[in-house]
């Protein structure tokens, strides 16, 4: 048991037990990041949607949205201090998070860098649309780096594209 005031530090976080009965643990979140595909078999020339999620796991906050650096202040207070989701004065906007998104080819041989985009700061959710190139089986990869706040997480997910229907 820890003396109240007592302090330790393991895995990146700091865990404090305080005089009010309390153990506080400061450290960056961890976060969840998914993804999938509107269909996983499409003909060449085919688009389709790449969506998911990126997720702060803390227990106090879990399954909510990450958000950025700018929005955590107005995020928080909404969150545990029951303050409007758009900030006491009216004028704050949520923002998400980046993530990037990229294709590696079934055999490894080839890298496509889709882009980076960035979620929904109020649901979390991102969406892009895409076109394979060419035939083949495609790994399509989320990334999202982490950041002050959070720690970093990524997901994969795959795509198979035929040949395109004939004429």
């Amino acid at each position: 048991m820890k003396t109240p005031g007592s302090a330790v530090v393991a895995d990146g976080y700091l865990s404090v037990a305080c005089t009010d009965g309390y153990q506080y643990v400061f450290g960056k979140g961890k976060s969840a990041t998914s993804v999938s595909v509107s269909q996983d078999v499409v003909a060449k020339g085919s688009t389709v949607m790449i969506k998911g999620s990126v997720l702060d796991m803390s227990p106090a906050q879990l399954g909510t949205p990450c958000v950025s650096k700018e929005s955590m202040t107005t995020w928080m207070e909404y969150l545990h201090k029951q303050q409007p989701i758009d900030g006491i004065w009216h004028n704050e906007t949520i923002t998400g998070v980046p993530v990037a998104l990229a294709t590696i080819s079934e055999d490894g041989s080839s890298y496509i860098d889709i882009g980076t985009v960035v979620t929904d700061g109020y649901s979390g959710t991102f969406g892009v649309a895409w076109t394979a190139p060419e035939e083949g089986t495609y790994k399509i990869v989320a990334s999202f780096n982490g950041d002050e706040s959070y720690g970093s997480s990524s997901a994969t997910t795959w795509i198979t594209v035929g040949p395109a229907p004939p004429d």
